[in-house]
């Protein structure tokens, strides 16, 4: 179904399971975790239960649940999904080898199951298909064309991504250029065949890399380091088979999520994240026989201020959220009325949305959008007073969300936007430019300052704007350089 709560999911996703989620490619990082953690229970943990018929009935539940999460794998015909369970499940059957929790043999046979798995799989019409649209295998091959070529656009826009990704890493290699920032600053950085604005890399260790630098990627490393002595040390024979189970089992799922996190974005879905942040806890609480570390039991007077504490603190955290929570709910309540052309109930909205969060930028914009929208309803004449305190109104608002995040190009285009409807030039002139440099790739932006500087008098510069959106694609930018190349161009001026 194409319905996800009270949502429409996007057409590109049609056809794809996705359970709760939007997108199938974030179904797919959960259900490959929760097949890893299963496929260690059901393999490594022998149960000590002196009924075998017990022991059957649960591992007969085990391995159902297991196959009826790899069927979901399946119907979210996600390939990162796919191949990142593969490359899990002979991870697993490695760490299973070395805890000497199956024999050398059956390792060997199962590896071998994989591959013939795989091929069979290739005859399955669906998957075939679905492979066929990532790459086409040129067989008349030359030296003017690759072997193996990427077909499928959104790998392509990956690939672009990555590009674009490595060079703001290049820019800002130590610290990063700050949390939060790749999707404002990527458009500077952006590879021409990505024509939008991602709010993602669509890779998250590249993003992790671009955002808090080396510095933070070896933080990372650190914490998987870690978390892999930790699995060391409990996937030994010697240990209990229950532990060995879940060890094999999270080591296995953090291999799979860490595998996909290389061409999407799962750790920024949270409760992706949660269970990952999960995994890791667990395992780093279990404790052996041998303790590497001293541990020493709190008495009752500091177990319960600590209790007390850490409730105080859920407390506030709780009552922090709840105006983000309620500022939200009437950002998407101003959304529905702008969209029923209810511009004063929208307004309102939004403005209660901007006070309950003060520092969103979004609410800012959106009321901004509110005013200008209403000041161009053809239904609605407005006398030239009213028009103008709502421009105003809209430079105020867009003014106040570039004062919380300057590199927001597409709010800069808006009130350049407005300043060109209030016929204020210079300052319409200065916005399109900053807009252009924080995202010189935009086809639309460069069509709209470019006729801009056209209609203005800076024909040389607006004709260079054109043909970079022209060079784009844009139809219309070679439309309106058709038209400007037939005039008699008088003196061009700079």
């Amino acid at each position: 179904t194409d319905a996800v709560l009270w949502f429409t999911r996007p057409a590109q996703y049609r056809g794809r399971a996705s359970g709760t989620y939007i997108c199938p490619n974030h179904l797919a990082g959960l259900l490959e975790m929760a097949f890893a953690v299963l496929l260690g229970r059901l393999v490594v943990n022998r149960l000590p239960s002196r009924s075998l018929q017990k022991t059957f009935l649960i591992k007969l539940g085990e391995l159902y649940m297991l196959l009826f999460v790899l069927a979901g794998l399946y119907a979210t015909q996600s390939r990162g999904g796919w191949v990142a369970t593969a490359l899990a499940i002979i991870g697993a059957l490695l760490w299973m080898w070395r805890a000497k929790a199956l024999h050398p043999r059956i390792v060997d046979t199962a590896l071998l199951l994989i591959v013939v798995g795989g091929i069979a799989a290739l005859s399955v019409p669906s998957a075939r298909t679905r492979l066929q649209q990532t790459f086409t295998l040129n067989l008349d091959y030359t030296f003017d064309y690759d072997v193996l070529e990427v077909k499928d656009e959104t790998w392509s826009d990956r690939l672009g991504l990555n590009q674009g990704t490595k060079r703001i890493i290049g820019e800002h290699p130590v610290f990063g250029s700050g949390p939060g920032t790749w999707r404002w600053i990527f458009p500077q950085h952006r590879d021409a065949r990505i024509l939008y604005t991602p709010r993602y890399a669509h890779n998250d260790v590249l993003e992790l890399t671009a955002e808090y630098g080396f510095i933070g990627l070896a933080l990372a490393l650190g914490v998987l380091g870690c978390f892999l002595w930790q699995v060391v040390r409990f996937t030994r024979p010697a240990v209990a088979a229950e532990e060995r189970a879940w060890m094999i089992g999270a080591v296995t799922a953090i291999t799979a999520i860490g595998f996909h996190s290389f061409t999407d974005f799962n750790l920024h879905i949270p409760v992706n994240a949660f269970i990952v942040a999960s995994l890791l806890g667990l395992t780093a609480a279990i404790s052996g026989k041998e303790r590497h570390f001293l541990r020493l039991e709190a008495r009752p007077p500091a177990r319960t201020v600590a209790g007390i504490a850490l409730a105080a603190v859920t407390v506030v955290l709780l009552w922090l959220s709840i105006p983000l929570c309620l500022a939200h709910r009437q950002a998407m309540a101003g959304d529905d009325a702008l969209a029923a052309g209810e511009w004063n109930i929208a307004i309102e909205h939004y403005r209660r949305a901007a006070k309950l969060d003060a520092r969103s930028p979004l609410a800012q914009v959106r009321l901004g959008d509110a005013f200008r929208r209403q000041n161009a309803d053809p239904t609605a004449p407005l006398r030239a007073d009213e028009s103008r305190a709502l421009l105003d109104n809209a430079v105020r608002a867009y003014e106040r969300s570039l004062v919380l995040n300057p590199l927001d190009s597409g709010v800069w285009f808006r009130l350049a936007v407005v300043r060109e409807g209030q016929n204020e030039i210079e300052l319409a002139r200065a916005a399109y430019e900053r807009a252009v440099t924080l995202d010189p790739l935009n086809p639309a932006l460069l069509l709209r300052a470019g006729r801009f500087d056209v209609r203005t008098g800076l024909l040389v510069r607006g004709t260079e704007l054109l043909e970079r959106s022209a060079k784009l694609g844009n139809a219309a930018a070679k439309e309106a350089l058709a038209k400007l190349r037939a005039q008699k161009p008088a003196t061009p001026a700079r």
